[in-house]
């Protein structure tokens, strides 16, 4: 899939199986339906032309390395459900110059932000109970802690 630039996904799909994009270099866009649950491991992998994507509100996790290597990826709306971000989910993400985490987070796991060295802020949610080993590696920021 390396030369595909765009896909819509259907209404009423509610999964992608892992690694189903992988290496498609080319992917600028795609359109996730509403109805969608579960994305699988390293669905994104290599999607280097990449540069945003908007996450459907039933969406509860990101699983372990679904952006790996989107290098382009600038922006990424998470949805207000979100609580997990799975291990090394936007490693090589070096684009990325913020995002903003929803309330309902509870744990970010290890390697998380691995190499987004474009990442100047974060502001981590109050109900945030885990942060794994080397989340935030690779990071030209200090974050700051402000919990409620």
């Amino acid at each position: 899939c390396s030369s595909m630039t765009s896909i819509e996904l259907p209404a009423g799909l509610t999964s992608i199986a892992d690694n189903i994009f992988e290496g498609c270099s080319s992917l600028t866009s795609i359109a996730l339906p509403a109805g969608l649950t579960s994305i699988g491991h390293y669905t994104f992998d290599g999607c280097s032309s990449l540069t945003s994507i908007t996450l459907p509100a039933g969406l509860t996790s990101i699983d372990k390395y679904t952006f790996v290597g989107c290098s382009s990826l600038t922006s990424i709306e998470l949805p207000a459900g979100l609580t997990t971000i799975g291990e090394g989910a936007f490693d090589g993400c070096s684009s990325m110059t913020s995002i903003a985490l929803p309330a309902g987070l509870t744990s970010i796991d290890e390697y998380t932000f691995v190499g987004c060295s474009s990442l100047t802020s974060i502001e981590l949610p109050a109900g945030l109970t885990t942060i794994g080993e080397s989340a935030f590696d690779g990071c030209s920021f200090n974050v700051d802690l402000v919990l409620g």
